[in-house]
């Protein structure tokens, strides 16, 4: 029986890990510049797709990914009510806009506009003591902003100002939230539409970053490290708007600390395979019919 084998290619047709021989010469076979090679150890193959991977120079890649426009750009962040260990405190009506913060640049990757509003849940209107702690907001700003609705049709028509072509947010929930949150609310279709606008470039980046054998995401924590930033994440939207967008900055000029992202890839794979280990099943506690019967002599 032959032994598994690793192909890994950082430069053919589309990069990755294989272990189909056949898929692997698929991606080579007449690739200009073409760059691969197969490994008897899963770790090995991945070490090899760290050290060639190539980042783009410019934005052409991640406009490639994301099917952008040429900007400028909205890197925008929301933050929604949150729950601690006393679920009593808000009410059920799931998670409701708290702020919306934004940063647009052009496709220099200058700032031309920034945007910031804090919003007034419908249902959940008390904040959770962990809800403060974690987003530095308190009661009475809250209770003195605007429902969801106004602002975010202002932030839109700031954008479009601005001549945005795109959104983006970091991570997948967001979209979903957000319709959430305007159904609650009985927005129009337009406001619904424009939420549809949002591009996640989360799993763009971890399709870059991660070994393709490593199904999880990488945090806004991660992605600071990883790029040289502080790695505190404040959970303000406008800051972590502006966190976003000089990720992705960096990001688009190649920059990146192997070490960290060795480091975070190693405590995914270990993460990961633990939660695929089965767990040993639990010792039975039937007894024999036996067992409580005196010995015999």
């Amino acid at each position: 029986m032959n032994a598994l084998r690793y192909y890994a290619v950082a430069n053919g047709r589309c990069t990755g890990i294989y272990t189909d021989p056949q898929e692997y010469l698929q991606q080579i076979h007449q690739y200009k510049n073409a760059c691969a090679k197969s490994f008897s150890c899963l770790e090995d193959a991945e070490r090899f797709m760290a050290a060639h991977r190539r980042f783009p120079s410019s934005f052409s890649q991640l406009k490639k990914a994301l099917s952008l426009g040429e900007g400028p750009y909205c890197y925008v962040d929301f933050e929604y009510t949150c729950r601690n260990e006393k679920p009593k405190e808000c009410k059920n009506h799931g998670v409701e806009l708290l702020s919306v913060g934004a940063v647009i640049r052009n496709a220099s990757d200058q700032t031309v506009g920034q945007y910031y509003s804090l919003i007034r849940p419908l249902n959940n209107r008390i904040l959770s003591e962990y809800c403060k702690e974690l987003t530095g907001l308190c009661q009475e700003e809250i209770d003195a902003a605007r429902n969801s609705i106004p602002v975010l049709k202002e932030f839109f028509a700031y954008c479009q100002s601005l001549g945005v072509t795109d959104y983006l947010n970091f991570g997948c929930m967001d979209r979903a939230a957000l319709a959430f949150d305007l159904e609650d609310k009985q927005a129009d279709d337009m406001l619904r539409d424009q939420i549809t606008w949002l591009k996640d470039v989360q799993e763009c980046l971890d399709r870059q970053l991660l070994p393709p054998s490593l199904p999880m995401h990488l945090s806004l924590s991660d992605l600071k490290a990883i790029f040289g930033l502080p790695r505190d994440v404040s959970h303000n939207a406008l800051a972590d708007a502006l966190d976003l967008a000089d990720i992705l900055s960096i990001f688009a000029q190649g920059g990146k600390d192997v070490t960290i992202l060795r480091t975070i890839t190693a405590k995914r794979r270990k993460k990961f395979i633990l939660s695929m280990t089965p767990r040993p099943a639990a010792p039975s506690t039937v007894q024999s019919d036996t067992a409580n019967t005196p010995d015999s002599f």
